[in-house]
């Protein structure tokens, strides 16, 4: 079947009724035509348009001044209506937040620069000290950071604490005594590691300062029950000695670790 490209009107030989194509350079060639010009869809105004692999794509203006290229029958959908810069509901209107206060005591100032959907806006924090944030993120941003810092030196200052509360002779109390297994441990006994080169369990223990390798063992039992035994030789009178020495700082250490479970 004998058909036109009606890109560069060469004759080819159509496969169906539907080919208007002699090649995929043409295929892929755009097609500019005025047959939609002027048409109005939502915000956008078509200016332009081309057909480019048998797809009709609109070149339009939006009303906030935007260029942008969407397919026509996005536009015919209603899928698409402006540039962007509009949802299917509301126009994206800046937030006005100037002498607006947050829960937490936090002032809006002035609005600043645009960035992606929202706005910066400096703000003045309940200390005193200026800062900056995302209107969006406005009403929940508790202070300038000063509150995470006072935070932190409250919790700094509380684990100081409980460490000199526990620490005696080079040694804490708090690592020695039976508690929850860490997270990266992957063996569940404390002290046992898998040595991979040696393909062995290796068994240690901490004691004042000093790390006391117990050696490997083929079997992890093994490794577990010289673990033990270590725990039973230096933890355990040590344990008994600081419970009789300072039972106001065990009976305190106790009372915290009750409170934990809890």
């Amino acid at each position: 079947m004998v058909k036109k490209c009606i890109i560069c009107g060469k004759e080819f030989q159509g496969k169906s009724n539907s080919s208007r194509y002699c090649s995929d350079e043409c295929r892929n060639t755009p097609l500019y035509t005025d047959e939609i010009n002027g048409e109005q869809y939502g915000h956008l105004t078509v200016t332009n348009a081309f057909r480019k692999k048998s797809k009709l794509y609109a070149v339009c203006k939006c009303s906030r001044g935007n260029v942008c290229t969407v397919r026509y029958d996005s536009l015919l959908s209603g899928k698409t209506i402006s540039c962007g810069c509009v949802n299917k509901k509301n126009l994206i209107q800046p937030l006005d937040l100037t002498d607006k206060t947050n829960k937490y005591g936090c002032t809006a100032i002035k609005q600043l620069e645009k960035h992606s959907d929202s706005y910066f806006w400096l703000c003045k924090c309940s200390c005193g000290k200026e800062f900056v944030v995302l209107a969006k993120n406005f009403p929940k941003v508790k202070s300038c950071r000063c509150a995470q810092t006072r935070a932190r030196k409250k919790n700094i200052q509380k684990a100081q604490e409980t460490f000199l509360n526990g620490c005696v002779e080079n040694s804490s109390v708090y690592c020695i005594k039976p508690k929850k297994m860490l997270k990266n441990n992957t063996s569940g006994v404390r002290g046992i590691t898998y040595d991979r080169t040696a393909q062995k369990w290796q068994a240690q223990i901490v004691f004042k300062g000093k790390t006391y390798k117990l050696g490997r063992y083929i079997d992890k039992e093994d490794a577990i029950k010289a673990r033990k035994m270590a725990e039973e030789a230096m933890f355990g009178s040590f344990l008994k000695w600081f419970q009789d020495t300072y039972p106001d700082r065990w009976k305190r250490m106790t009372n915290t670790d009750s409170s934990k479970m809890k």
